[in-house]
């Protein structure tokens, strides 16, 4: 296998050097790093122009600051079946040069998986979707170049590899100017060819079982006009931006209340009021699903739950809202408590589909050894 991989990787890799001249990275090639937090610095990225929450999503309009919820029990109805969780590794290959103009090559290994839980609750993986793509900045190329290397990637027999382009217009990916620094934008196409991943994965998913939910790990919404409008789906995220304010004209909520105030004095077991997302596109609401005096600190234990608001089958009315919290509640045990730091807002199904994906991971040093620009 992995001297398939090699051969199929440096096959491309000379045809790159064959059209531009190659300044290799360090090392043949270099893991860039995510962020800490990648779940809350995306959540901070999609929503930087909606600092404000003024207006309930959940229909009839919550009169509550707080409602108390019961878990909702596999034994008693098998709310969630299927988990959903993608990643993806991003290596920096080399500065390709033509003429007077420069692109950042990458290498990008992207996994998603889903885990499927049976009736007896026991786990299992259901679809697994691994690809690997080069990264490269086409207007940054001539046409010649850019065909070359993606006729050569089009001929590698039985291969998932595929091109794109970093410097096209995406959600995630704004359009590039002068400014614009290619290195950053490399883990952020990964992220985006990721989302599309993700989303025909909880498509296929559903479409086989038309009762079940699926929990996708982190938000739906990926920015302006990029919503998993994926029925019953819904994303749960273990982090989330604490810059937004509740601006609801509501006696049980003052305008103006910061997210950490609201989530500050929230019971165990209950959940906000839904508040509509970012252009209308989904509706979010916090859960407590563990008890305050189990955490060290007092945001702990609480999730964030977004929904395509925009689903003419799937209205979000307080009943709904409700049935979806209790059935996370029941979902805190098994903890992940000892295998995760984050344990106390992690979802043990979620964990496991994470785990699973990231066993897929080629080492890193094995992806450096097979990289050769001679």
């Amino acid at each position: 296998m992995m001297r398939d991989f090699s051969r199929q990787v440096n096959s491309v890799l000379h045809t790159v050097k064959d059209h531009l001249e190659v300044l290799p990275a360090l090392g043949q090639a270099t893991l860039e790093l995510q962020a800490a937090d990648p779940e809350e610095r995306e959540d901070a990225m999609v929503n930087m122009d909606f600092l404000e929450a003024d207006s309930f999503a959940e229909t009839p309009t919550p009169n509550f600051k707080y409602r108390q919820l019961r878990p909702l029990l596999r034994s008693e109805k098998h709310f969630f079946r299927y988990f959903l969780d993608g990643s993806y590794r991003t290596y920096f290959l080399a500065t390709g040069m033509e003429n007077e103009r420069t692109t950042p090559i990458f290498l990008t290994q992207l996994i998603a998986g889903i885990v499927e839980r049976q009736d007896n609750g026991k786990l299992r993986p259901t679809i697994i979707d691994q690809r690997w793509l080069f990264l490269i900045s086409k207007q940054n190329l001539s046409v010649e170049a850019w065909q070359a290397i993606e006729e050569a990637i089009d001929n590698l027999p039985d291969s998932n590899f595929e091109i794109r382009d970093i410097s096209e217009t995406d959600s995630i990916n704004g359009p590039v100017n002068r400014d614009t620094d290619l290195r950053m934008r490399g883990p952020a196409k990964a992220r985006y060819v990721m989302s599309e991943i993700e989303l025909e994965l909880a498509r296929s998913a559903l479409r086989e079982n038309p009762e079940a939910w699926l929990i996708k790990d982190g938000i739906v919404n990926y920015g302006p006009g990029r919503v998993a409008t994926v029925p019953r789906t819904i994303g749960v995220a273990k982090s989330f931006s604490k810059n937004l304010k509740i601006g609801t004209k509501s006696r049980q909520l003052e305008t103006g209340l910061n997210v950490t105030r609201l989530l500050a004095d929230m019971p165990a077991l209950s959940r906000t009021p839904a508040f509509m997302g970012f252009r209308g596109d989904t509706a979010f609401w916090y859960v407590r699903i563990r008890e305050m005096e189990q955490m060290r600190f007092p945001l702990f234990g609480v999730v964030k739950v977004e929904i395509p608001f925009r689903v003419e089958s799937q209205p979000v009315t307080s009943k709904l809202v409700d049935e979806i919290s209790s059935a996370l509640i029941g979902e805190r045990f098994v903890t992940a408590y000892g295998a995760d730091q984050r344990w106390h807002s992690h979802l043990y199904a979620i964990y496991e589909a994470e785990s699973y994906v990231k066993s897929m991971f080629y080492n890193t040093q094995v992806v450096q050894n097979c990289i050769r620009w001679s």
